[in-house]
């Protein structure tokens, strides 16, 4: 089956018809199954889901045993309503499919209106095969048509959302959200809705002569079926109260985003904005003091850096001079003592006897001059007179000026600008704060609808435990119910009829017992292997045990010892749903579209990544992801993008009251994607 076309008339906040291509692309070369929805929080796409759900199942969408007055209020609720609060008067949703049977390949196109002329709502059905009215089936027949295409227990293993998959990785829950949706992936109801229908027809027996072993059958019967009957009221009220808070929660968004556009999230933060302007006042304070400070020493110099090189370089002169004139004070010196020596007569006699007086004097001038010849250094006048250790002070100080102190000077200006412009945002918000009268009855209502919230998440964990309680009770008295007719089938004397029926009992709980030991057992293999795929630890599970009676899993690691779930990290968890999930489709043996609200709300980047690469492209030949920008970012569009056939934003214009459709993804993270 493929979702081809989705429209969505004056439904939930679509205004008009929205209309949604849902084909994914594919030739022989290419493949490209994803569907990408991204919209913020409150944007619709949990309607998108709920869209799809309630065109095919209409009031079995809500769940099994919903009165039609609550789904007629449902629908009241759900119709858009414009910025008057006015309610459209006609709503639509449509949905056009591919779909295989008995080797011939359909296009099918369901619709499922609703028109407001009195107080409850008109629902229509109409169902087209191939562009013509369904003849083969009558028009009162429609809606189950549409129900056995996907059964509702199988719709819950391709179309699901955070909840689900939070559900089977909670411990708490995930026995009984497996088995649900192993009741689901056999189609249980059939079989137990034959049960039922057995069970009817032995009371209606009117033979009076009902021996004690079919008194005690019925009567476990009987008790079973109240029990049932009480665990369904009860699903059915949390189904309502569920309803409930996805409209209370609807109504604090809306009340939130109210506040916020009245200024209540300045005065949430209020305290904390009066107490940030007081650190930036300080720390402005506290740096402008360091500034004049070095205002007051080396900046000066650092605003002349040419003068301060030039001073440098004479330092450096004076020094040389001063060195050198040190060197000619030793060397005449020295060359007084070197001509005194030379002038003793018994050094001439000794060694230069041949020369005359006066070639030895010019010999002892020359000797003398040049030892003592002045440099071009001797010119140079010293004007600053200090020690060495001053010098080298003065130059470090220098250096600081021309280096340091406009590298601290700069960095300690931009800083400075920084809180000064942080100083004027806060100022400014702290004056964007509305008065008390303004705010108050908005954060009143805000509150009193989180209370709100809160008691009816309460009434629902009192149901749950009812329930629990209930499903005890009704697995004593299943049973107590297969014994009972197992002996009235083993009884003697008894009309052919009832007992044919009475075995029928028995032979449909065997087959109930084997068919599910046989799925659990495909069930186990394929999960291992979807696990070992999506898992960062490739070894961490080696084999799984799913217990048929209880649907209690067994993680084995190696060696076959247990791995106690609460090793796993949350992310782990959230893989060993999608792992459950993925393995439960695969032995359905159906090739069905995939929809996944906001299915990576709770996993870590490696883990979401595991998911974008070996999940979603591999699970299906369709997937809808409705996401948010934080599960799919730009980083994550990215990786997928090669296997995206079709992007669609959803924004919510609060001016306008509606969402608006729009091609392409969030902001310039969308890459071109060919269609």
């Amino acid at each position: 089956m493929i979702f081809k076309t989705l429209v969505i008339e004056n439904f939930g906040i679509y205004r008009g018809e929205n209309h949604f291509d849902l084909r994914p692309y594919s030739s022989d070369d290419d493949t490209r199954p994803i569907i990408l929805f991204g919209g913020k929080n409150g944007s619709g796409k949990t309607t998108i889901l709920e869209a799809i759900r309630l065109c095919l199942y209409g009031r079995s969408a809500l769940g099994n045993r919903v009165r039609k007055q609550d789904y007629d209020t449902y629908i009241s609720q759900r119709l858009h309503r414009d910025l008057c609060n006015q309610k459209s008067q006609y709503a639509e949703i449509r949905l056009v499919f591919e779909h295989t049977h008995g080797g011939n390949r359909s296009v099918y196109e369901a619709t499922r209106s609703w028109r407001f002329e009195g107080k409850n709502p008109e629902e229509t059905v109409r169902v087209f095969k191939n562009s013509e009215p369904l003849y083969d089936i009558p028009p009162e027949h429609w809606d189950d048509f549409l129900r056995d295409l996907i059964p509702p227990g199988v719709a819950d293993l391709f179309f699901f959302d955070g909840e689900q998959i939070q559900a089977l990785a909670n411990e708490t829950t995930e026995a009984e959200a497996l088995a649900d949706a192993i009741r689901g992936l056999l189609n249980l109801e059939l079989i137990e809705r034959l049960q039922s229908d057995l069970s009817t027809y032995l009371r209606r027996q009117k033979n009076k002569k009902h021996s004690k072993l079919q008194q005690e059958a019925e009567k476990a019967e009987q008790r079973l079926e109240k029990i049932r009957e009480g665990i369904l009221e009860l699903k059915q009220d949390r189904a309502s109260l569920k309803t409930k808070i996805d409209h209370v929660s609807k109504r604090i968004e809306s009340a939130r985003q109210l506040l916020l556009r009245e200024g209540g999230g300045f005065v949430e933060h209020q305290d904390k904005m009066i107490e940030r302007r007081n650190f930036l006042d300080a720390e402005i304070d506290r740096v402008s003091d360091q500034i004049r400070e070095m205002s007051a020493g080396l900046v000066p110099f650092a605003l002349v850096p040419h003068w301060n090189e030039r001073l440098s370089e004479r330092f450096a002169l004076e020094a040389e001079a001063k060195r050198e004139k040190l060197t000619q004070e030793v060397l005449h010196s020295k060359a007084k003592e070197i001509v005194a020596r030379l002038s003793a007569p018994e050094f001439k006699m000794e060694y230069a006897s041949g020369l005359s007086d006066e070639g030895w004097h010019q010999l002892l001038l020359q000797i003398e001059a040049s030892l003592t010849n002045p440099k071009s250094l001797d010119d140079i006048q010293l004007r600053h007179p200090i020690s060495e250790d001053a010098l080298r002070r003065i130059q470090n100080w220098m250096y600081e000026a021309m280096n340091d102190v406009p590298r601290k000077l700069h960095e300690m200006s931009i800083y400075l600008e920084k809180l000064e412009t942080e100083r004027v945002e806060v100022e400014k918000a702290i004056k964007q704060v509305p008065e008390q009268d303004v705010t108050s009855p908005l954060i009143d209502a805000f509150h009193k609808l989180a209370n709100e919230e809160g008691s009816l998440n309460d009434q629902i964990t009192d149901i749950d435990g009812k329930i629990k309680q209930l499903q005890i009770e009704e697995a004593e008295a299943e049973r107590a119910s297969k014994r009972a007719w197992k002996d009235l089938a083993q009884a003697a004397g008894i009309a052919a009829r009832v007992e044919r029926a009475a075995k029928a009992q028995v032979i449909l709980d065997q087959y109930l017992e084997r068919i599910t030991a046989v799925k659990v057992g495909e069930l186990q293999d394929q999960f291992v292997q979807y696990f070992k795929l999506l898992a960062r630890k490739k070894n961490l599970v080696q084999s799984v045990v799913i217990d048929p009676q209880t649907f209690d899993v067994t993680l084995l690691g190696e060696n076959n010892t247990e791995i106690p779930k609460t090793e796993l990290s949350a992310g782990e968890k959230q893989l060993y749903a999608m792992a459950l999930l993925w393995a439960l489709r695969a032995v359905s043996g159906r090739a069905l579209p995939i929809i996944m609200d906001t299915p990576m709300g709770r996993l870590d980047t490696d883990h979401r990544a595991t998911l974008l690469e070996n999940f979603f492209p591999l699970a299906a030949h369709q997937v809808i992801i409705l996401s948010t920008d934080t599960e799919i970012d730009a980083t994550a569009f990215n990786r997928i993008q090669h296997d995206v056939s079709r992007v669609y934003r959803l924004e919510y214009d609060e001016d306008k009251g509606y969402t608006e459709v729009i091609e392409g993804y969030f902001g310039e993270m969308q890459s071109e994607v060919a269609v």
